[in-house]
């Protein structure tokens, strides 16, 4: 357990299970080192730097994970919480329980997330999200340079695409929505029937 004002440094193929990282400490994770397990409680962060590997990760409400230049794999972003991809970072089977939030930009990878009710991933900035899997009462959110490829929005799910934002390849199933505004792009989106895309001031 890392106790407030606390922190945890994890490199040179070191390993750390199980960790409790409480409010104002810091979990880190640096090249080689590996996280397994860890928990965020309110205002736990955890850092995944270039060459670290988190698996596991369970942010509560309050918590935050940094992915920059590493990789997080299987995190679950449960209500309050945030998991922040940038500069390369990578995230891979993510999991967003209501209301978690992903927030991907600067060359960040969110691969095969899972956005259920209450759920947000935000895609701006040069970010990507490939495969993501949208669940009735979740939301993505494309703007600004965001790329989301091969979405799949299941019935009640959202996505919008804004200004700068490119939607590739989505899928539109029945009862689900994709919102394109005012300089937001969907290409190749297949709609099933029941299901909605709508396009607003030029969206395209």
């Amino acid at each position: 357990t890392v106790l407030a004002g606390g922190y945890q440094v994890i490199s040179a193929f070191g390993i750390a299970s199980g960790t409790v990282v409480g409010s104002g400490s810091e979990d880190d994770i640096a090249l080689d080192g590996v996280a397994i397990g860890a928990l965020l409680l309110n205002g736990g962060q955890e850092f995944v730097y270039s060459g670290g590997v988190a698996s596991g990760t369970q942010i509560d409400n309050g918590g935050y994970q940094y992915v920059s230049g590493g990789t997080a794999i299987g995190t679950v972003v449960d209500s309050g919480g945030y998991q922040i991809l940038s500069s390369g970072g990578v995230a891979s089977g993510s999991l967003l329980n209501g209301p978690g939030f992903l927030q991907i930009s600067s060359a960040g990878l969110a691969v095969s997330a899972l956005v259920g009710s209450g759920g947000f991933e935000t895609v701006y900035f040069g970010g990507i999200a490939s495969g993501t899997v949208i669940e009735s009462g979740g939301f993505e959110i494309l703007s600004s340079g965001g790329v989301a490829s091969g979405t799949v929005i299941s019935g009640g799910g959202v996505q919008f695409v804004s200004s700068g934002g490119v939607a590739s390849g989505t899928t539109v199933s029945a009862g689900a929505n994709e919102y394109v505004f005012s300089g937001g792009v969907a290409d190749g989106s297949t709609v099933s029937k029941g299901g909605a895309e709508c396009a607003y001031n030029f969206g395209v």
